[in-house]
């Protein structure tokens, strides 16, 4: 208990922190990261892109991968505030308040996270160089609902982790539905090594 108890006042310690420092300007971006639309579909939107950047007449993968794999993530958060059952920040931190409306159902784990992460490991898995993008975005989408005081931290982390394993089985479904093309790597780190020139000592002239 007494880990649990040191865990969950370092929890708390770090949202009163995070809340403490709000701005006008930050919370009006904040609270744009935490749109319902940003927490998932602006990310499943650029891998759609880059899906039909890369075939244009094909349907796009990511754009089905990336939903269902939302779906599911959201349902399983659900389904897991239900069995946690922990309150909401404000509830139980009379040094945080909320600035969005309070949502009803318990706090961890926190599904804008979850779906979030859900759409950012399709969109990385699929296409690699948007992963920093990707995943840059859901991390932001779920430190906005920290500052906004709707989350503890651990909230979001819990979130992120079952998004990103819901993503990851989705996406192994896909690739042996044929749905998703396994990535290609451009080059092995042996081939990479075979390209680097090696180095030579310049050749000397005799006198």
């Amino acid at each position: 208990m007494a880990g649990i108890d040191l865990l969950t006042g370092i929890d708390r310690a770090i949202a009163e922190l995070i809340t403490d420092g709000r701005t006008a300007p930050l919370t009006a971006v904040m609270t744009l990261l935490s749109a319902w639309w940003m927490k998932g579909l602006v990310i499943a939107g650029l891998g759609t892109l880059a899906d039909l950047r890369r075939a244009p007449t094909r349907f796009p993968p990511t754009a089905l991968l990336a939903a269902a794999a939302m779906l599911a993530a959201s349902l399983a958060s659900s389904g897991l505030k239900d069995l946690l059952g922990r309150a909401r920040p404000p509830l139980s931190d009379s040094a945080i308040t909320a600035l969005v409306t309070l949502p009803g159902d318990p706090a961890m784990p926190s599904g804008h996270a979850a779906t979030a992460f859900a759409a950012a490991g399709v969109v990385a898995a699929l296409h690699p160089r948007l992963a920093l993008p990707a995943l840059g975005l859901a991390a932001l989408v779920g430190l906005s609902r920290v500052y906004l005081g709707v989350h503890y931290p651990s909230d979001v982390l819990a979130g992120a982790a079952l998004g990103l394993v819901v993503s990851a089985a989705f996406v192994a479904l896909g690739r042996r539905a044929g749905l998703a093309p396994a990535v290609r790597i451009p080059f092995t780190l042996a081939q990479a090594g075979a390209r680097m020139r090696p180095w030579r000592s310049p050749p000397t002239t005799g006198a």
